[in-house]
């Protein structure tokens, strides 16, 4: 079932540019919507949460380097099902190692990336405080439902990124060595 949700997802338009109508967007954008819905509401073991957030990480993804045509409110839509997944999914040492070993990580990393992109072609929508904002409670809900040794990895990890620069847990890592997140000012 998730290769086909996904299929759905990733499905392009064959009406592309001036072609495309309005009619035809809305009713595209309609059907991933759902197939987003149906990724969350499936996902309760831990093999299928294995499964589906790659997809839907994947969609942030896309949608931050440009190479998906998802909108705003399908990007914050993909946040809400993360949130629903870690919400719903069976409380197992399996489905916590999938948020503290890969969600966690992408979700820092991709906004990370898109904070730091600056002026570009394409403007990320994860620099927008409404996805942010849908991020956030990805990450706390994930955070609250981990094991105590997960969660104060993650809790950690957190830290050592905000204030040493550690970018060493996020995945697809190009960030600079010596990154400040956290600038310390010293006033004399």
């Amino acid at each position: 079932m998730v290769p086909r949700l996904k299929g759905e997802i990733f499905l392009e338009s064959m009406a592309q540019g001036d072609s495309a109508t309005m009619s035809q967007e809305h009713s595209q954008q309609a059907v991933r919507q759902r197939c987003l819905t149906a990724l969350a509401a499936v996902s309760s073991r831990p093999s299928v949460v294995k499964e589906s957030t790659p997809v839907l990480l994947q969609v942030l993804t896309s949608s931050h380097t440009g190479t998906g045509s998802f909108s705003l409110e399908e990007v914050i839509s993909v946040c809400h099902n993360l949130q629903r997944i870690a919400e719903h999914a069976q409380d197992t040492e399996e489905t916590g190692r999938v948020f503290h070993d890969i969600i966690i990580p992408r979700l820092l990393g991709l906004a990370l990336q898109a904070a730091m992109q600056g002026s570009s072609d394409h403007q990320s929508p994860l620099v927008e405080e409404s996805v942010l904002s849908a991020m956030v409670p990805v990450i706390s809900t994930t955070c609250v439902r981990l094991q105590s040794q997960l969660a104060g990895q993650t809790a950690s990890r957190a830290v050592s990124l905000f204030l040493d620069g550690d970018t060493s847990f996020l995945p697809e890592n190009a960030f600079p060595s010596q990154i400040q997140l956290l600038k310390v000012r010293v006033q004399c």
